[in-house]
């Protein structure tokens, strides 16, 4: 028989078939059973849907949210939380400790210190560092792996929140154990000559930034150069950054909320009146930094 021109006869219409297509003989082709219909799942979901729709019309489910999912916090996304600028912990220590150092060189720069005195702020200041280490692995032991849900991880973000604002100004701050141990080590002069150097300090860096600033809001407000000028030397004028700062990615955010305290009155001598639309918009912006800056550390509780 000649396959290639072998007819299947069906119910519509005879068609040529191609026979290369078939690996077996006809005998098997015939022995092979017809599959019999069955029911999509989807169809068979709907039948019992339909079956049992009275029994449950009156039970009550708790919905699932699609989106809800749990998190598990590893021990190296849980350090980059609270130390952002750092690798590791290890690494975070080591910059505490230059920062440590570099303390106790302007207040040296300030005046001689004697061996005890400088083995009392040393002490201090490592006091300030294992204190906060110590703080992170109670909260590293209350969350390192536990599977979290949506609301349990935004919780535990806004833990590390004020962490990470005492990392970056660890042994600047009030609070921190080196400073309060500053005034009563060193001498009346020696403590008038090192706080004049820091306040100084404090100036031109928030000069810098101030500097800084302006360059970046250039393409919301040109400004001339007199008018920069002038802009800049009132900012410095009707603003004192009331604590020392050394987070550099957020001291626009800084300038910006000193910028939202300066009086229309003050402004309106360089700034025409559609500038200082552009001004007042900015100065809105500024103030709704407050509660981040707050949160990272960089502006006491007390700073409204």
């Amino acid at each position: 028989m000649d396959w290639k021109s072998t007819k299947l006869t069906t119910n519509q219409e005879s068609r040529p078939v191609n026979a290369d297509r078939f690996q077996f003989s006809t005998a098997f082709r015939d022995a092979v059973p017809r599959p019999q219909w069955r029911p999509s799942r989807w169809l068979l979901a709907l039948l019992i849907a339909l079956t049992f729709a009275p029994c449950v019309a009156s039970a009550q489910f708790v919905p699932i949210d699609p989106q809800e999912r749990l998190i598990e916090i590893d021990e190296s996304q849980f350090r980059q939380m609270i130390f952002p600028n750092s690798p590791s912990q290890e690494s975070f220590e080591k910059s505490m400790e230059s920062r440590l150092k570099l303390q106790l060189e302007a207040i040296l720069q300030a005046g001689a210190l004697t061996p005890a005195q400088r083995s009392k702020l040393e002490l201090a200041g490592r006091g300030d560092i294992h204190s906060f280490i110590r703080t992170v692995d109670s909260m590293q032991d209350e969350y390192l792996g536990k599977r979290l849900s949506n609301q349990e991880y935004m919780e535990f973000h806004q833990k590390t929140q004020p962490l990470r604002g005492e990392a970056v100004a660890l042994l600047s701050t009030r609070e921190s154990l080196l400073q309060k141990v500053i005034p009563s080590t060193l001498s009346s002069e020696h403590l008038a000559a090192y706080t004049q150097q820091q306040r100084d300090r404090m100036r031109r860096r928030y000069r810098a930034a101030v500097k800084s600033t302006l360059v970046l809001l250039n393409t919301q407000l040109p400004l001339t150069a007199d008018q920069r000028t002038k802009f800049e030397d009132l900012i410095l004028e009707k603003t004192t950054p009331s604590m020392d700062w050394n987070d550099e990615p957020l001291q626009n955010y800084f300038v910006l909320y000193h910028i939202a305290k300066i009086p229309e009155a003050d402004l309106r001598p360089i700034f025409d009146e559609q500038e200082l639309k552009v001004i007042q918009r900015l100065q809105q912006r500024g103030r709704g930094y407050a509660a981040a800056l707050k949160r990272q550390g960089l502006l006491p509780d007390s700073e409204e």
